[in-house]
């Protein structure tokens, strides 16, 4: 899920324990990201644990926050090992056209929702990792394959 090329800004949408952030950090010291989840206790863990690194943090439902400004967007929507169905709306994908995004999901998810999700987003690729495919549009920018250990 992380982009090839550094992003102006990048959105988290399902910020969790904020592995992806810190990733993202690593390799961008100086990346604008915001993160936005609407479970403060998991963040508040992380941040106990100085799991986090310096991000600006939305408690929202990041189904209904707006992308706009954002280069970057990946999607990481997971509750009790479930996804969030609302991502495979037409109105939640929409706000994403014309983006760099990442999208992770269970494979049986692209299966059912494949044909929604390229018609507001072409998928350009498909990453495959155990259970899990993240969906990639606008490679140029989003695309780093990860061995599966």
């Amino acid at each position: 899920m992380l982009p090839i090329r550094r992003p102006e800004r990048a959105l988290i949408l399902g910020f969790g324990g904020g592995t992806l952030a810190t990733l993202l950090r690593q390799k961008w010291w100086d990346l604008p990201i915001v993160g936005v989840d609407d479970t403060p206790s998991v963040v508040t863990k992380a941040a106990i644990q100085g799991w986090l690194p310096t991000v600006q943090l939305v408690f929202d439902d990041a189904i209904l926050f707006d992308p706009a400004g954002f280069d970057y967007v990946a999607v990481d929507l997971f509750r009790g090992g479930e996804i969030e169905q609302r991502i495979f709306t037409s109105e939640f994908l929409g706000k994403l056209a014309g983006k760099s995004c990442a999208i992770n999901m269970f494979t049986r998810h692209l299966v059912k929702h494949g044909a929604t999700i390229n018609e507001a987003l072409p998928i350009r690729q498909r990453l495959m990792v155990h259970d899990n495919v993240i969906v990639v549009s606008r490679p140029s920018l989003v695309v780093r394959e990860v061995e599966a250990r």
